[in-house]
């Protein structure tokens, strides 16, 4: 079992949660069943969850094989906590009038760190393992 990433996709995916609860939340006050009936409030929840949802697995995976090749607890932990913390304030970022925002800016700092990270190490790793 890769551990170390199941436990950051657990805390991601209680994010991925609370992000999906906020999209129907959205629907039921703008009463939208499809689409965002140009409410932006609801388009914002909207993208909020699809950004998540565009990311995230590629990440996780990524840090999947990255583990599953051997790397360290502080690797992981790094990547994992990264991700995390940068997909928080990117939702933060996201749900204010004004972007960008500091938060939102951390947010993708915070994505594309791990998704250069991850691909730079994977890549090296390949090479090394033998590719």
């Amino acid at each position: 079992m890769i551990i170390m990433t199941s436990f950051y996709a657990g805390l991601i995916g209680l994010l991925y949660l609370g992000l999906s609860i906020n999209v129907i939340r959205n629907r039921f006050r703008f009463r939208q069943s499809l689409g965002t009936g140009q409410e932006a409030q609801l388009e914002k929840a909207v993208r909020i969850h699809g950004n998540f949802a565009e990311y995230v697995p590629i990440i996780l995976t990524m840090m999947g094989f990255l583990e599953l090749g051997g790397a360290s607890k502080t690797s992981l932990h790094f990547f994992g906590a990264t991700l995390f913390l940068g997909r928080v304030f990117h939702a933060v970022g996201l749900s204010y009038v004004k972007t960008p925002n500091p938060f939102r800016t951390l947010g993708m700092v915070g994505t594309f760190t791990c998704l250069i990270g991850l691909s730079i190490r994977l890549i090296t790793l390949a090479l090394e393992k033998g590719f």
